[in-house]
C-alpha cells in the first residue's frame, strides 16, 4: 500500500486501523467491550459526539466560568436566598453561562454531592429527541479532553452522580455550522437529557498505560476528521500533545505516538488551508524523525501552498532520491511544483522589466529641442563699456598724432 499517494488511504493508516475501524474508549450500548466502531445504522452513537467547536481560547473561558459556578455551589446549597439569584428562563431552565447559549433544568436530583473534575473518567447516558444518533447508554469518556460535544462536557462538570438534567444548547456547543448530515441542520439548536451514571478514577499516567490513552485520543480525533469537524480534531490532538509535554515530561519513549499525532495534525491544517500552522507542526515532527516520508511530503505541500515552489521542488527531489513505492506520484507532484516555480520566475521577470522600463517596444531616443538664439540687448552697462572703449581709442589716436607732429617732446 502506498504511503503517500492516496490521501484518503493515508487518513485510515495515520488516523485509525488498517481495516478502517477505530478503537473506542468506551463500551457500546449492548455492553460489548471489543472497542471497535460497528458500522451499523442502529449503532451510530460513536459518531454522535461530534461538533463544530469554538476555539480553544473560547472553550477555556467557558470552563473557567464553569469552575467558578462549581466553587460557589456549596455556599448556595446552604443559603436558599443565594439560590434565588440564579437566572432561569420561564420554564425553569438555568442559563448556565449567562449568554443564553446553554440551559439546563434538573429532572432527577443527584444521589451524591460529588462532582467530576478534568482528568477523571465519567460515564453518562444521553437521550436526544432532535437527533436519535446521539442516544447513548453508559458511555465512558475522559473529562477535559474535548472528547464529546462541548455542551455535554460543560454540563457534566456541573452534575453529580445519579442526577438527570434536561439541556438546551445553541449550535456553537453542539454541531456548529457544520451540522450532522440530514439529522442536524447547520446552526440548529439541540436538546438533550443527560444522566451522570458515575464518576470514575482520575487518570494516573504513572500506573496506567499512557500510550493506550494517547491512542484513544488520537482515534477520537480520527472520527472528527472523517466527519469533517477539523477544528475539533485539531483540539483533541493538541490536548494529546500537551499531555505528552506536561504529564509525561516529553518522555522520548512516546516519540512515535507524538509523530503520528503531529502528522495527523498537519493533515488537518492542510485541509483547513492553514500553511503556517501546518509548517510549524511538520517541523516539530521532523525534529524527532528527520526522514519521515509523510512529514516530508506534507512539508512540500505546505511549501507549495505558500508559493515557496523552490523549496517544494527541493523536498520532492529528496523524497524521490530516497526511493519509495510512491515515485510516480511524487514525480507528478514534482512536475506541478516545477510548473509553479517556472510561472513564478516568469512573473518576477516581468516585474523586473516593468521596474527597468524595458517592457514592450524599445524606448525611442528623445528629440533634441532647437536651441533658441538669444537676442542681443543693449543694457546700460554694455553702453557704458562701449563708450569707455570709444573714448579710450580716440584718446590713444590723438596722442599718437600729437607725437607724430612733434607737439609732445
Amino acid at each position: 500500500m502506498s504511503e503517500i499517494e492516496n490521501e484518503e488511504i493515508e487518513v485510515v493508516e495515520a488516523f485509525g486501523n488498517a481495516d478502517g475501524t477505530v478503537s473506542s474508549a468506551t463500551s457500546s450500548e449492548n455492553g460489548d467491550d471489543s472497542g471497535e466502531v460497528v458500522e451499523d445504522p442502529e449503532k451510530e452513537d460513536e459518531l454522535a459526539h461530534l461538533l463544530k467547536s469554538p476555539s480553544s481560547n473560547a472553550l477555556e473561558a467557558v470552563c473557567e466560568r464553569t469552575r467558578s459556578v462549581q466553587s460557589s455551589d456549596a455556599e448556595e446549597s446552604d443559603n436558599e436566598d443565594d439560590a434565588t439569584e440564579k437566572t432561569f428562563s420561564q420554564d425553569d431552565y438555568e442559563d448556565v453561562l449567562g449568554t443564553g447559549d446553554l440551559w439546563k433544568k434538573t429532572i432527577n436530583p443527584p444521589v451524591s454531592d460529588m462532582r467530576p473534575t478534568d482528568g477523571q473518567w465519567v460515564t453518562i447516558s444521553v437521550i436526544c429527541p432532535t437527533c436519535a444518533a446521539d442516544n447513548v447508554q453508559n458511555f465512558e469518556f475522559p473529562l477535559g479532553y474535548g472528547y464529546v460535544l462541548d455542551a455535554w462536557e460543560l454540563i457534566v462538570k456541573l452534575m453529580s452522580p445519579g442526577e438527570v438534567v434536561a439541556v438546551k444548547s445553541a449550535a456553537r456547543f453542539a454541531y456548529g455550522d457544520v451540522g450532522r448530515g440530514t439529522a442536524v441542520r447547520k446552526g440548529e439548536q439541540q436538546e438533550y437529557e443527560i444522566k451522570l451514571v458515575k464518576i470514575g478514577e482520575k487518570i494516573d499516567f504513572e500506573s496506567s498505560n499512557a500510550a493506550e490513552f494517547l491512542n484513544i485520543l488520537k482515534n477520537r480525533a480520527v472520527e472528527f476528521f472523517r466527519i469533517g469537524f477539523l477544528e475539533k480534531a485539531v483540539q483533541i490532538n493538541r490536548r494529546a500533545l500537551a499531555t505528552i509535554e506536561k504529564d509525561l515530561d516529553s518522555d522520548p519513549s512516546y516519540n512515535d505516538i507524538k509523530v503520528k499525532l503531529l502528522s495527523n495534525q498537519a493533515l488537518c491544517f492542510f485541509q483547513l488551508l492553514e500553511p503556517y500552522e501546518g509548517m510549524v507542526t511538520v517541523l516539530s515532527g521532523l525534529q524527532l524523525q528527520p526522514d519521515n516520508k509523510k512529514l516530508l511530503f506534507k512539508k512540500a505541500q505546505f511549501h507549495s501552498m505558500r508559493k515557496d515552489f523552490k523549496d517544494a521542488v527541493a523536498v520532492l527531489k529528496k523524497l524521490i532520491s530516497a526511493g519509495s513505492d510512491d515515485i510516480p506520484f511524487l514525480q507528478k507532484e514534482l512536475k506541478t511544483a516545477e510548473a509553479g516555480l517556472k510561472d513564478q520566475l516568469e512573473k518576477e521577470k516581468q516585474v523586473y522589466k516593468r521596474m527597468l522600463g524595458v517592457l514592450g517596444k524599445p524606448a525611442t531616443p528623445r528629440k533634441r529641442l532647437p536651441v533658441q538664439q538669444k537676442r542681443f540687448v543693449w543694457t546700460p552697462a554694455r553702453k557704458y563699456l562701449l563708450l569707455t572703449f570709444v573714448f579710450g581709442a580716440i584718446s590713444v589716436f590723438v596722442y599718437a598724432i600729437r607725437v607724430a607732429l612733434g607737439y609732445d617732446h
